[in-house]
């Protein structure tokens, strides 16, 4: 459990060293698309690595989270460091791929030379190659399993069985509602996830709704834009279309107390221009700030800060 929130934490680390650069790119294909995932795969969160390190909005929301673990950032800024990488210059998508707890894999697309990627690593652990794939072994004795190739250019898993279903083109691949899932996102999204909740999940929220939800969610899709601002949007798939009706009123209302409770910052106006909306059995949740209303939100927020 803490290797898989220490690889999640890495993924964040690289993507804060990326703001040091200016450059620019294209928008990316999802990096899902990249790789064929194992058929048990439950949930992917995938950005494109230019467009978030060039969005202040995120480089300062990345920043927040790694504050809570400088730990794993500080091993990660040594790493870049020694490598020699450059993460705006060398990566061009990642994606986190997760089936069990227990299986997580990274998947990273761009240009990374297998020849001094491996050496660097056997400066700080030992390293044994399995194949075309490798096992690294820290002086903490917890283990990262990656191998380089195929569509994606790194694969970094925390288990080798899961690792396997990553690069073997025979093993069972990702399909039906989950593919469907991916192949929806918007190739201009910078930040996305796709994932299905396990069974019990979202209960609460069919209990706070007093008998009005059947059930609860079954999946959540989420995309981030960054182009001019930011243009957001999550939906929560239901498990009927009267469900997303009575949901979609849920959220509605619970909106419109917050408008009211964000007028305590004078953002009430902003937070009016999220929109809610069915879409068969999903409902979807969005909103669109351009950089004049995020600079607002920073404001505020810098304001908050300076009176702690």
């Amino acid at each position: 459990m803490r290797f898989r929130r220490s690889l999640i934490w890495s993924c964040l680390a690289i993507v804060a060293a990326c703001g040091k650069s200016k450059a620019q790119r294209e928008p990316a294909a999802p990096p899902a698309a990249a790789v064929a995932l194992p058929a048990e795969t439950k949930t992917i969160i995938g950005l494109d690595v230019a467009p978030v390190a060039a969005s202040p909005l995120a480089a300062r929301a990345v920043r927040a989270l790694l504050a809570e673990d400088p730990e794993t950032r500080a091993k990660l800024d040594g790493l870049l460091a020694r490598c020699k990488l450059d993460p705006a210059a060398d990566l061009k998508t990642i994606a986190v791929a997760m089936a069990a707890p227990e299986d997580v894999a990274v998947v990273a697309t761009g240009r990374l030379d297998e020849k001094s990627l491996v050496a660097c690593i056997r400066e700080t652990a030992a390293v044994e190659q399995r194949g075309r794939a490798y096992a690294a072994t820290g002086k903490d004795g917890q283990k990262v399993f990656f191998a380089f190739g195929g569509g994606p250019s790194l694969v970094l898993a925390t288990s080798e069985v899961w690792l396997g279903k990553v690069i073997d083109p025979a093993a069972p691949k990702l399909g039906g509602a989950m593919a469907a899932r991916v192949a929806r996102v918007s190739p201009k999204a910078a930040l996305w996830g796709v994932g299905e909740l396990p069974p019990g999940v979202g209960q609460k929220l069919v209990e706070l709704s007093k008998g009005q939800l059947a059930a609860p969610a079954q999946a959540v899709t989420f995309e981030v834009e960054l182009d001019g601002g930011v243009a957001g949007s999550l939906v929560a798939e239901m498990a009927s279309a009267d469900d997303a009706d009575k949901l979609a009123a849920l959220v509605k209302s619970q909106l419109g107390w917050a408008t009211v409770f964000a007028q305590r910052w004078g953002l009430g106006r902003l937070v009016a221009k999220a929109v809610v909306h069915t879409e068969g059995h999903g409902v979807r949740v969005s909103l669109k700030l351009d950089d004049k209303e995020l600079g607002e939100i920073a404001a505020v927020l810098d304001g908050k800060e300076q009176t702690k």
